[in-house]
């Protein structure tokens, strides 16, 4: 239609063509068009932002650099440097920038927990690590434990007399006895490193019987050693030696507890 009217108006094929960019040149067409003149700044402006979009490796990122880019023309503009852009993306970022300001970071929202576990697991299994066979509490310092709704508390500090692979196994076994069904090992190593408290490998010069004891299997260690030394035993004699003694510790110092707890409980009931 358009090469007609301009066929009608000049015969002449190069005057037509000449006519036809004199039109499409003048700010009241390209208005008429839709179609936004720009100033030689302002392309290389939008250019510069366009790599910058291009480069951005998140959607949050290249909403901030689109937010800057619709302040300055229209979607149709912009669609010829960024390839690909569609019109929901160009309002969201004109949304953005009419909410917070072009090119604002907006500050990340902390996800909030979900607990996903039986509330009485959780609930029996803290009871468990909390025990006074289990942690023994500190005479100076506190923790901050922070929960899921991102408030602080201030709790004592407490110490642990076993690692938590070794809670875990107790827990299990405890479980077992008692014929309650705890949720997974995984969720429970996930528990004790959430819990504020201290791990010890020895609570010397804070339980005097204690550390006798831990000192006492120290020394039986130290004379199988020196006896071995002699030429007296088997072989693997020194060895085996050991390592029942460091199991008879961890025994006293750990299931001999729950044990006695347990034994004491029965005959009070």
């Amino acid at each position: 239609m358009v090469a007609a009217v301009l066929k009608t108006v000049t015969p002449d094929v190069t005057s037509a063509g000449h006519l036809w960019k004199s039109l499409t040149t003048t700010p009241d067409m390209n208005k008429t068009l839709g179609v936004q003149e720009l100033h030689p700044s302002e392309k290389q402006y939008l250019e510069v932002l366009a790599e910058a979009y291009k480069n951005a490796k998140s959607w949050e990122t290249r909403r901030q650099v689109l937010s800057i880019m619709s302040g300055i023309t229209t979607y149709n503009v912009i669609s010829h440097y960024i390839s690909g852009l569609t019109r929901y993306r160009y309002s969201m970022a004109n949304l953005h920038r009419l909410q917070f300001g072009r090119g604002t970071v907006l500050p990340s929202q902390p996800s909030s927990a979900r607990i996903r576990i039986d509330m009485k697991q959780l609930d029996h299994f803290l009871c468990f690590i909390t025990s006074p066979h289990l942690v023994q509490d500190l005479p100076f310092g506190t923790k901050n434990l922070k929960l899921s709704t991102g408030q602080i508390i201030e709790v004592p500090n407490v110490i642990r007399t076993m690692i938590p692979q070794k809670i875990v196994r107790q827990y299990l076994q405890y479980c077992e006895e008692t014929g309650f069904a705890p949720f997974s090992s995984r969720t429970m190593l996930r528990v004790l490193s959430e819990c504020s408290a201290s791990v010890r490998k020895s609570l010397q010069g804070l339980d005097y019987f204690a550390a006798d004891g831990a000192q006492a299997f120290d020394t039986l260690i130290g004379v199988v050693r020196q006896v071995s030394q002699l030429g007296a035993g088997k072989p693997d004699w020194e060895t085996t030696t050991i390592d029942a003694l460091k199991a008879a510790k961890m025994y006293l110092k750990g299931d001999y507890k729950v044990i006695i707890r347990k034994v004491i409980l029965k005959h009070l009931s």
